[in-house]
């Protein structure tokens, strides 16, 4: 979704939205909007109102002190227009909950400073503090986490759900905001992943496991179920956990070696007619019989003989 989102905006042009700035600032605040956008891999959702859907860099959290990050923000109106001025850099403040949503623009983590028309920095002036109620709010909890049963988890990935724009907001977190690393293979994996949605209190848990080398992931979910090692697809939400579990270079992310295992996954039960059709030591005997009694293979007929006869 967020591929096709980017593909429709990269596709428009003449960004017109300005701020009742001069020809020039307009322009310098269109260029520097678009290298904004432009330097993103992919948008994410963040969240959305009646006139605007917000998206965020997902690689773009950048640690400016202990308690200020910067995130890149874009967003699209009921046009699918690409809206210049809501397309920049906010700063967050995970002490104060403030707000700074006149930065500027980061890019490649070099910030563009938005200045005034006599060069004045005017950051302090244009903060405020974010509460629940506030889009920027989800921005906070992407920048600053989020808290449950008392374990912080840090946000990863974001996505609509089906690729239902304006729909519901599936969200992916780190526990802990950390990675263990094997001490035996430095490039194989941990994480434990939450995922909920925005807006709710549901949440689901598992471990994502990573082979960094070889570009493939397991996922372990809670219930035991334990898929096979699978490549990672481009653009996707593995695609972001494996560069995150995987790229040392995430400053809110903590790579720590620590041992770990692979747990065997719980048998899943089999149907009841399957199993008993399984435990028969005469198996071949019996189709031979059902064979020979007129029954052709792979008709329910014949399997009904066949589990009568192992019986």
């Amino acid at each position: 979704m967020a591929q096709n989102v980017k593909k429709i905006i990269s596709t428009l042009a003449g960004f017109a939205l300005l701020f009742g700035q001069s020809g020039s600032a307009q322009s310098g605040v269109q260029e520097q909007a678009g290298a904004v956008y432009n330097s993103a891999r992919m948008w994410v959702p963040l969240n959305y109102n009646s006139d605007l859907i917000f998206f965020a860099d997902p690689f773009s959290v950048y640690k400016v002190d202990n308690s200020e990050w910067d995130i890149n923000i874009a967003a699209l109106n009921n046009q699918n227009q690409y809206v210049t001025e809501e397309t920049k850099t906010y700063r967050i403040n995970c002490n104060t909950l403030e707000v700074s949503p006149n930065v500027g623009w980061r890019v490649n983590g070099i910030i563009k400073e938005n200045r005034g028309p006599l060069g004045v920095r005017s950051i302090r002036d244009s903060r405020f503090r974010a509460n629940p109620t506030q889009i920027i709010w989800s921005a906070k909890e992407y920048v600053c986490g989020v808290v449950n049963s008392g374990i912080g988890y840090g946000w990863i990935f974001s996505s609509f759900r089906n690729g239902q724009i304006r729909g519901i907001i599936d969200r992916f977190w780190i526990k802990e905001n950390s990675v263990d690393i094997s001490p035996e293979d430095q490039n194989l994996r941990r994480a434990v992943v939450m995922s909920d949605v925005a807006g709710g209190n549901v949440f689901d848990f598992s471990d994502v496991y990573v082979k960094c080398d070889k570009r493939e992931w397991m996922n372990f979910s809670k219930e035991g179920t334990l898929n096979s090692w699978a490549p990672v697809v481009e653009r996707s939400a593995v695609d972001v956990i494996y560069e995150k579990m995987c790229s040392n270079r995430f400053q809110n992310i903590a790579y720590r070696t620590a041992p770990f295992e692979i747990p065997a996954p719980k048998p899943v039960p089999k149907n009841e007619l399957v199993e008993k059709a399984e435990s028969g030591s005469n198996m071949d005997d019996a189709k031979s019989k059902c064979s020979a009694l007129g029954f052709r293979a792979g008709t329910p007929k014949f399997g009904q003989c066949v589990l009568k006869l192992t019986q």
